[in-house]
């Protein structure tokens, strides 16, 4: 039970925490376009994605579990019959979902490449520009999905401030 003068964190505010998180991965991936640093592209996509799931997951009062792995949670929310989503929105989370989910397939190979019988595929070896450049258009269309997403909400006046940070990135 909660005395007095506890303080309770709003989903809102964790949404919005979230939401500010993907700053920094931003520019990293920026940062590693610019440098044509391929793996360090993809490894803080997948993150700057990841971040933005846990800021949707976390507005229909859940938790976002410590996985790289969000769009699993999110699938469960959208089938929990007891949270109510119109369908508008539901197929809004499932075209997020299915964008995420080709980032998320990448595992661990932005970090440690993939390990053959003979040897270690570099990081380097498996992506492209051309690749990171797919994989960074998906993450502006999530982007741009999310920010429809959150502006449809009665209470989106609420998320103005992190919702400009996210249309300053497209």
């Amino acid at each position: 039970m909660l005395r007095k003068n506890e303080m309770v964190i709003s989903n809102i505010q964790i949404c919005k925490d979230w939401l500010s998180l993907t700053a920094s991965d931003w520019q990293s991936v920026n940062r590693a376009v610019e440098d044509k640093n391929v793996a360090s592209a993809m490894f803080h996509l997948q993150f700057y994605v990841e971040k933005l799931l846990k800021s949707l997951i976390s507005i229909f009062g859940k938790e976002a579990l410590t996985n790289h792995f969000p769009s699993k949670q999110l699938n469960q929310i959208i089938e929990d019959e007891t949270i109510k989503i119109d369908q508008e929105n539901i197929s809004v989370i499932q075209r997020i979902i299915i964008l995420s989910r080709s980032l998320e397939d990448e595992r661990t190979r932005p970090r440690y490449g993939v390990r053959h019988s003979d040897r270690i595929v570099s990081p380097e070896e498996i992506y492209s520009m051309e690749t990171i450049q797919l994989f960074y258009d998906d993450a502006k269309t999530i982007t741009q999905l999310l920010i429809g997403f959150y502006r449809s909400l009665s209470f989106s006046d609420l998320l103005e401030t992190e919702l400009k940070k996210l249309e300053d990135y497209l």
